[in-house]
Order: structure tokens, then sequence, then C-alpha cells
């Protein structure tokens, strides 16, 4: 009877790390798992065929920026931690507004170019939602609509998929789907952290809340690097 005792102790004790295991398994956050890397882990990325990249701005005239197309130059992931982007940049073409035609300072007319972004991937609802959120310590771009001057700062969260699987440079590609409505974005903030919005400051208007609508395919820049999202 002791020894069944015993042997029945022994399996609840199993069974109790076992939940506890899968407990703490399941609350891994988010992370770069870098299968292959030759060369470098960078990403490109570039808007969906037909899908406009739309800035709007939570203010009475719900100021809009629509663009044609966009393209990020590689952006790093993995570089300083397994949950880190580094190096973005993006640069907006066919970019028109109420205001008139847009442009960043040295740019040709109807292109934005982003600041050297940077930033994180973390849980939007976990485990099944992961998001991107990019940002930059001063702003995120500054340009100009008919000659008046807009400055972006703040930050922009988006929903990245598919997770679990591995993403080379031929083949399917990362979604990145950033959306908004009427300057508020849909996702505002990792799950369990801090609010980080976008703010625009339209010439001499103070800062307003603003949302960014986007949907970005991105693959890694080399021939042979693969990569994916664990979580």
């Amino acid at each position: 009877m002791n020894r069944i005792k015993i042997i029945g102790l022994a399996l609840v004790a199993m069974f109790a790390i076992g939940a506890v295991a899968s407990a703490t398994a399941s609350a891994v956050e988010p992370e770069w798992n870098i299968v292959k890397e030759v060369t470098n882990r960078k990403l490109t990325a570039a808007n969906q065929a037909g899908v406009k990249s739309i800035l709007e701005s939570n203010n009475l005239l719900k100021t809009k920026v629509e663009c044609t197309t966009n393209k990020t130059t590689a952006g790093e992931v993995g570089a300083t931690g397994t949950k880190t982007v580094s190096g973005v940049k993006i640069l907006f073409t066919g970019c028109t507004s109420a205001l008139g035609g847009c442009k960043s300072a040295g740019k040709m007319a109807g292109e934005i170019e982003t600041a050297t972004l940077s930033g994180e991937i973390g849980y939007l609802v976990k485990p099944t939602k992961v998001g991107v959120d990019l940002t930059n310590a001063v702003a995120l771009a500054n340009f100009e609509c008919g000659g008046t001057a807009i400055e972006v700062t703040g930050s922009v969260i988006g929903e990245i998929t598919p997770l679990k699987t591995v993403i080379k440079h031929t083949g399917a590609a990362f979604v990145l789907t950033y959306e908004e409505k009427e300057g508020k974005q849909k996702f505002t903030k990792f799950e369990g952290g801090a609010t980080d919005v976008l703010f625009a400051k339209i010439g001499t208007a103070a800062p307003v809340e603003s949302g960014q609508s986007a949907k970005d395919e991105a693959k890694p820049e080399v021939e042979g690097t693969e990569i994916k999202i664990e979580g």
C-alpha cells in the first residue's frame, strides 16, 4: 500500500512539473529565429500591389496623406536582441494630400522618406497575434505638403504574419498590416504594455493623434537566409 502511495505521489509531482513547464512555455514572448544566415539577417519590404499607404490625422479636417507605393530598405532583425528590429528606412512615393503634393527635403516630388526607425516585436493578442512597433527617438518623418510642414512622431504598431513559418528570399513573405480609422490606430500597444501611437504636427497647429494604414510584404534581403517568428 505504501508503495502505491509513493508511486501516486510521484505521478502527481510529474504532472505538476509538466503543468509548470507548459505554462512557462506558453508565456514565452515572441522572438526572431534566424534559421539560417547568409551574409546578413536583413529584411526588405514593399507594399502589396494596389494597396496605398495612408497617414490620417485625428483632427477636424481628418487630414490625409496618401502614397501609391512604398519600399523599405533593409531592416535588420535580432541584431541587438531576439525581439528587435533596427535600421529600417521607408521611402513612400506618389504622395499627395488635400494640402497639395508632398515631399521630404532633398527628395523628388511625391517622395517621403522616413528617418531610420527601430523597434521590436511583441504580442498583440497572446499567443495568436504578433505585432511590430516602429519608432524614432526624434521623429519618424519630416516633410511638407503644399508648402505646409508636417512632422510625424511617436510609434506605429502593425500586425505581422505568419508565425512559426520559415520565410526565405523567394516564395511566401511576412505580411505587415497597419490599420487605422479616422486617425486612430487599430493596435495601440502590446499586450500588457504602454500605449504607443503616432502624432502629426501640421503647420503651426499642436500635434494630433494620427494613424497609418499600409499592407507590406517582407522577405530576407539575400538568397539563403531563412527567418521565422517563434512565440
